[in-house]
């Protein structure tokens, strides 16, 4: 059995009168299996007006012209954006302008549509893809809204379960016999691991459910790499961190995350360097960009492994040899508008270089 679907109300903000009721011939003359059989159509010739009206009455879809005496061009379409969250917006105008076009699908609008070569055909199916693509677009936005709810309550019991484990741990440390302390160390270790991939997933859903482009800031990149490389040598007892007494002051555009960069490579370095790790650090600045080196000296990383290793490329998190760790670094690090590159070491040396370079501030 079909079910009917329900009536689909429209609203067209149009000076041109001729313009609207074409459209609304389109849409409410149309036997089109594309859309509903009652199709309600509003027709305002002004931005404010239109404004008024998405406040008063619920609307399903928006039918926008750019040139309205209220409002001209892009701006039309930035002034409504903000108000039409939940409803579709089909722009539509007299500019053969693929450049705007591209703009305006870009900043949310679900289609562009010249108002000249304007059909039935094409503008029924244009609103029935602006209503699905929206309808998926919501069903997406609850999905991640109920993965972040689960992911924060299994972050929180895990984290909980695993100071459990490390508190029991250091308490045996002083009982346990000498021959056992290596694996009770490695207990130790092995549970901070998997308290910090908990940590580094939170960070992945603040990143991923926040703005499409994270805030920035000027941050001071020698203060938060000092920092880090402190605690990394509290934790990592067995390797040995090599760098300056005092970097030279250098800020980025970055925002607090910057530390979750630093400590994530630092901790890679330190776990995958040689028996007796030593990892040896750099920070310096040329050309408007501050680049901080950081080097290991375990077997390094293959030519052909060198994008999969921060995620990068088609095989994204299900690169041989990517930790999550390192795909944060890179995400966190394009958003800030810089780049994360592995290299060889220089000279011969066996290990790996891992390079951060930030625009500077």
């Amino acid at each position: 059995m079909v079910v009917a679907e329900p009536p689909l109300t429209v609203l067209v903000v149009e000076d041109n009168p001729n313009d609207a009721m074409l459209i609304r011939r389109h849409l409410e003359g149309t036997d089109s299996a594309f859309l509903p059989s009652e199709v309600a159509l509003h027709h305002e010739e002004t931005l404010d007006a239109g404004l008024d009206r998405l406040a008063s009455a619920p609307i399903d879809l928006l039918l926008l012209d750019l040139g309205l005496p209220d409002s001209e061009g892009a701006e039309t379409f930035e002034r409504i954006r903000d108000r039409t969250a939940d409803v579709p917006v089909v722009v539509l105008t007299n500019l053969r302008d693929e450049e705007t076009a591209v703009g305006l699908l870009q900043r949310g609008a679900q289609d562009y549509l010249n108002k000249g070569d304007l059909s039935e055909r094409e503008l029924v199916k244009s609103v029935r893809y602006a209503l699905e693509r929206q309808r998926q677009k919501q069903e997406l936005q609850r999905t991640t809204e109920q993965l972040e709810v689960l992911t924060r309550i299994l972050r929180h019991d895990i984290r909980n379960d695993v100071q459990v484990v490390q508190g029991w741990s250091e308490k045996l440390a002083t009982e346990v016999d000498p021959e056992h302390q290596s694996d009770l160390r490695k207990i130790i270790e092995t549970s901070g691991h998997i308290r910090e991939l908990t940590e580094n997933t939170g960070k992945f859903l603040d990143v991923f459910t926040g703005a499409d482009d994270p805030e920035t800031e000027r941050v001071r990149v020698d203060r938060v790499l000092g920092e880090e490389l402190e605690k990394a040598d509290t934790t990592h007892t067995a390797a040995t961190f090599e760098a300056a007494e005092q970097f030279s002051p250098a800020s980025a555009q970055a925002n607090e995350l910057l530390s979750s960069v630093f400590r994530n490579l630092l901790n890679n370095a330190a776990q995958h360097g040689g028996d007796d790790p030593t990892v040896e650090t750099d920070l310096t600045v040329r050309e408007e960009v501050v680049c901080v080196t950081i080097r290991d000296d375990g077997p390094g990383v293959p030519d052909d492994q060198k994008d999969e290793v921060f995620g990068k490329g088609e095989y994204g998190l299900a690169s041989d040899g990517t930790g999550i760790g390192l795909y944060l670094v890179n995400t966190l690090v394009e958003g800030f508008g810089g780049d994360a590159r592995v290299e060889d070491r220089r000279n011969g040396h066996d290990g790996a270089r891992f390079v951060v370079e930030l625009p500077q501030a």
